[in-house]
């Protein structure tokens, strides 16, 4: 998406854009911001005096003099601002400390701030929903704070000017939660602009006449902690199992798309499952997950928004039912729990996926439910990033250094 929209605001004749990489605040994943079209500055955590002994920012805060350390983040962030000279900010996340920060070092100059929600399962504020799901952790929080060892963080949507959603659905959820409607703009998702042009490409596709081609859209639930690991363990063995019959019927040949999360122990593991089974498995080569779905006849996995794509592209795909009482969070049980209300095909054992799978691959291809774009995926017209430019653009200050 951050491509994609900065290309759409080099091609409106925008100044160069600054992308702020806030990796280093969040040291669990990785990504890559090497952009033709925008300037990249990643700030470094120590300048402002946080430590970095843990990989995520809220503990390495607490370390760091709580208040005070997200006072020097706030002034670090303005200075940043500043000599850029910034004229309007979007942010993609909000949540983290660091980007509570650097959205109130916006607001202290008068910078317009704009967020875009991140796709599917992903509301950008929760207004008056809890910070968190989990009484425990709202008791630690509350105490943090009365020791002035965490800042405040505000989700409400008092410190963000525009809000930018993607999906009708979301829109509504948000008013819901008690969001300003005046604040929210609805707009085709920016990171689906190319989707629009697989789900036209996707049922024209070069066939393997020797096998069907199954895509195995896998999750790091076990690394992650997300899920109980003995529930990861029986849904992915469901799994496994359900593509065993299916290939006892049809010839079919599996593909394993790992998530960037997923580290090499996770692949192995994911391997040894499948060769256990004797199914036949493809190396996956380095492409991208467009030219995987180009590739595969169906998808399998459990509420991937990889899962949700391959759906809108009349891809038959089967979703894997994990017991929500095996979530760490509430919200992520949530997500699970929606894929069938969206119009996925969901099943917890292994007979009743490997039907719903085969007589997917019979058919060849699956009507898109029309709930699982009013919901999750939006309006897609190719013009997401041309739309969110413009946004941008016509929300500059008129002034010289904007």
């Amino acid at each position: 998406m951050i491509r994609l929209v900065t290309a759409a605001l080099d091609g409106a004749g925008a100044d160069t854009p600054l992308v702020i990489d806030m990796s280093a605040f969040d040291r669990r994943g990785s990504a890559d911001y090497a952009l033709r079209k925008a300037e990249v500055v990643r700030p470094d955590p120590q300048e402002a005096g946080l430590s970095s002994r843990f990989a995520t920012a809220a503990p390495n805060m607490v370390l760091s003099g709580g208040v005070r350390a997200f006072a020097r983040l706030q002034a670090m962030f303005g200075d940043l601002m500043d000599e850029a000279a910034i004229g309007v900010l979007m942010m993609c996340h909000s949540w983290g400390f660091p980007e509570q920060a650097l959205i109130r070092a916006a607001r202290d100059r008068g910078i317009i701030v704009f967020q875009i929600d991140e796709g599917p399962f992903s509301l950008p504020l929760r207004g008056t929903v809890p910070e968190s799901s989990r009484r425990t952790a709202r008791v630690g929080l509350r105490a943090l704070r009365g020791l002035r060892l965490l800042p405040p963080r505000d989700m409400t949507g008092r410190l963000i000017d525009r809000v930018l959603v993607t999906a009708k659905g979301r829109q509504e959820q948000l008013i819901e939660r008690g969001v300003d409607p005046d604040k929210l703009i609805i707009v085709p998702p920016p990171r689906f602009d190319r989707l629009a042009d697989l789900a036209q490409a996707w049922p024209g596709r070069t066939f393997d006449q020797n096998a069907r081609r199954i895509l195995w859209l896998h999750q790091p639930f076990r690394a992650d902690g997300k899920v109980r690991a003995d529930e990861v363990d029986r849904a992915e063995q469901a799994l496994a199992s359900a593509l065993a019959r299916v290939g006892a019927r049809l010839p079919i040949r599996v593909i394993p798309r790992l998530h960037p999360r997923s580290d090499e122990n996770e692949r192995a593991r994911l391997f040894a499952l499948l060769e256990g089974r004797g199914l036949t498995i493809q190396a996956e080569a380095p492409r991208g997950l467009y030219e995987s779905m180009l590739g595969a006849d169906a998808a399998v996995g459990f509420y991937s928004s990889a899962l949700l794509e391959a759906a809108v592209c009349t891809m038959p795909v089967v979703a894997a039912r994990l017991d929500p009482a095996a979530f760490d969070q509430k919200t992520e049980a949530a997500k699970a729990g929606a894929m069938g209300a969206l119009g996925i095909p969901v099943a917890r054992e292994a007979g009743e996926l490997a039907a719903i799978l085969e007589a997917g691959l019979v058919k060849a291809t699956r009507p898109v439910p029309p709930r699982l774009l009013e919901q999750e995926i939006g309006w897609l017209n190719g013009k997401g990033a041309a739309t969110v430019a413009a946004l941008l653009i016509d929300a500059l200050p008129d002034r010289a250094d904007a």
